[in-house]
């Protein structure tokens, strides 16, 4: 049996109440603040501990990295004006630039003095002095035509100069000294010495070393084979003189 229309619309109240029942469920609470633009703005930067930490840890790498990056410019960010010479270049770059170790290869020719403050090692060619504070090694070929300061010195090759070595000195059995040779500390010759040779410590000549000149050291050792054409003199701190080291052998001076 069918319903009426009157009796088909009395359930329809209830329904549409239903609906304004659902539809107040979704309305924003007063506490909840008004539902703007801003509001939701304002809700959406507030950032948590984590969030402001990250932040905060971006930002010192951000400052950091450019201060590398200010450090790398100011080395490399020079001007070249009129008045700038090459000289003055070197100069500026080289105060950023930590030493390390200097090497000139063979086949390699510089027409002028070296100066180095690193360890240095030469196989080339050097047309002039070398001045190194640090040790210097100079290989089989390497060819030095004037005079070599170092702290520290391995002599292989040909030196047309005065050696003056600060620290330990050695002669390869290939290498050779055309001039004077003084030692601070220690010399160990296996090779040719064509000059005078002055050392504050040991002198230690091997059975190939040749030496052409005066000797003069504290201590002295001499193997059998070893060819010493010149005077030997031994000498300790205690008699050094204005004019340097006296040899043992001199006549004690007269005056008490």
């Amino acid at each position: 049996m069918r319903a009426s229309r009157s009796e088909r619309g009395k359930g329809e109240p209830k329904r549409r109440s239903r609906t304004k029942e659902l539809r107040a469920e979704i309305v924003p609470r007063p506490e909840d603040g008004a539902d703007t633009y801003e509001a939701l703005a304002e809700a959406t930067n507030k950032s948590s501990l984590l969030d402001r930490f990250n932040t905060a840890f971006h930002e010192a790498l951000q400052n950091r990295r450019a201060g590398n990056r200010r450090r790398a410019a100011s080395a490399s960010d020079i001007s070249v004006g009129e008045h700038v010479t090459a000289d003055d270049l070197a100069i500026r770059r080289a105060q950023y630039v930590s030493p390390r170790k200097m090497t000139i290869p063979e086949g390699v020719i510089v027409d002028g003095s070296l100066s180095s403050p690193a360890e240095t090692e030469i196989d080339g060619r050097i047309q002039g002095d070398v001045f190194v504070e640090a040790p210097l090694t100079l290989g089989a070929n390497a060819l030095i035509s004037g005079k070599i300061q170092a702290a520290k010195c391995e002599v292989k090759g040909l030196v047309e100069g005065k050696v003056e070595c600060s620290g330990e000195l050695v002669l390869s059995q290939s290498g050779r000294l055309k001039a004077d040779v003084l030692a601070g500390k220690s010399l160990t010759a296996a090779g040719r010495i064509d000059g005078d040779v002055i050392c504050g410590g040991l002198l230690h000549v091997c059975s190939t070393a040749q030496i052409t000149g005066d000797i003069r050291a504290k201590q002295i050792v001499i193997e059998d084979g070893a060819q010493v054409n010149g005077r030997c003199s031994m000498s300790s701190p205690a008699q050094k003189g204005a004019g340097g080291e006296t040899p043992t052998d001199s006549k004690p001076s007269k005056e008490q």
